[in-house]
């Protein structure tokens, strides 16, 4: 990995030659400035590696404090040796924004599925014309967290034709269920096994609708990732996808009204209060498995301090190639550095001086006297002799 088309070894060479890099422009800003005296002393603090640019240069002072705190400029510095190197670890996280991983030392949630009954049904309840809620969560997926606690959980709630709740269930998909998209999926698996055929069920996932209604061909293609999940579903519903009904969700209580249905059937207000419950049961179900808050804390703080280093990194990186030169006339219009060289562009400039230059060959076509040197006498006697005789 290069950095502004230099190798972050400490070398103070470019990569492939032996011409050290002192002469690259914000190095010699640092000269210009007399910041970095690097011509004339060969210090290990001043020898221009991209630990002195990134962490110790004044040139890039302003901009270093604008970008990271105090605090983690200290803590940086700390990190370097008298002779201006760093350890490998820290040398990664504080040039690149690599940092090893905290998996290993994160409880991952368990492989297993599970189901729990929260509301067990009645033998003798009757199921003509029930509604079937069914909801999956995924929780802590934020990007702060880097994909290290995320916790999967999914629930299913059954209503009767009264709208009183004769049952509901809640769990955790397995391990190879991920994502929201595969606990919404499990979920309406579940719903299908309870046998109510003759039920409707609904789901606010329009994936999962619309996957359920492609058939039986679509739902075990070898390419389909949860083709274990859509072949049994699809077998269950039997062609009959009408069973399975979208319902907006998350809505307030003036938006009820003027929502639909999949089917085009006004929402009414049985279904907010429905999906609301199973909502909450899927929640809490990945919430059984949650970490400690501290360590949450400690993954975000992990994150944001490299989030902050690359940021860093990266205008560094732009300014390598972009950096004000203030040596002119203020009034002028500006100027700017680079620090990288155009090595195609250079290769090719050298392979052109080498090269002796040539004629371009005009191609001819038969019956071109243009290039004939008495066809071209011919011509220039035609307008003399004309002069000739008028004179």
């Amino acid at each position: 990995m290069l950095w502004s088309r230099r190798s972050p070894t400490g070398s103070g060479h470019r990569p492939g030659s032996s011409k050290p890099c002192w002469s690259s422009p914000i190095i010699a800003a640092c000269v210009l400035r007399w910041d970095c005296a690097i011509r004339k002393t060969a210090t290990p603090k001043h020898k221009g590696t991209i630990v002195h640019r990134l962490w110790i240069c004044p040139v890039l002072h302003s901009y270093r404090c604008k970008c990271v705190d105090a605090a983690l400029i200290q803590e940086a510095r700390s990190k370097i040796a008298l002779d201006g190197s760093m350890a490998p670890v820290d040398f990664l996280l504080y040039t690149r924004a690599l940092m090893p991983s905290l998996q290993p030392e994160i409880p991952q949630q368990s492989p297993f599925e599970s189901f729990e009954w929260v509301v067990v049904p009645e033998h003798s309840a009757d199921t003509t014309g029930c509604c079937i809620y069914i909801d999956g969560s995924f929780l802590f997926s934020e990007a702060r967290y880097c994909g290290l606690v995320a916790r999967r959980g999914w629930a299913l709630a059954v209503s009767n034709a009264a709208d009183e709740l004769i049952a509901s269930a809640r769990g955790r998909p397995p391990q190879w269920v991920g994502g929201i998209h595969g606990s919404e999926l499990w979920s309406l698996l579940q719903a299908l096994q309870l046998g109510m055929m003759q039920s409707r069920i609904f789901t606010d996932c329009m994936a999962v609708l619309l996957g359920a209604r492609r058939g039986e061909t679509w739902a075990n293609e070898s390419r389909r990732t949860f083709s274990r999940l859509w072949g049994p579903v699809s077998a269950a519903l039997e062609g009959d996808a009408d069973a399975l009904l979208w319902l907006p969700a998350h809505c307030t209580g003036a938006q009820v009204d003027s929502r639909q249905l999949s089917n085009g059937a006004p929402m009414g207000q049985k279904h907010p209060i429905g999906y609301a419950a199973v909502d909450t049961l899927a929640k809490s179900s990945a919430n059984d498995d949650r970490l400690p808050l501290a360590t949450l804390k400690l993954i975000a703080a992990k994150g944001d301090k490299v989030t902050t280093i690359a940021m860093f990194i990266g205008r560094c990186t732009r300014l390598a190639n972009h950096f004000p030169d203030t040596r002119g006339n203020p009034e002028s219009k500006p100027k700017y550095l680079r620090d990288s060289e155009g090595l195609a562009a250079t290769r090719s400039q050298k392979y052109k001086a080498g090269r002796k230059w040539k004629a371009p060959v005009v191609p001819t076509q038969p019956g071109d006297l243009s290039r004939c040197p008495r066809w071209q006498q011919l011509r220039q006697r035609i307008p003399e002799k004309a002069q000739n005789r008028m004179e």
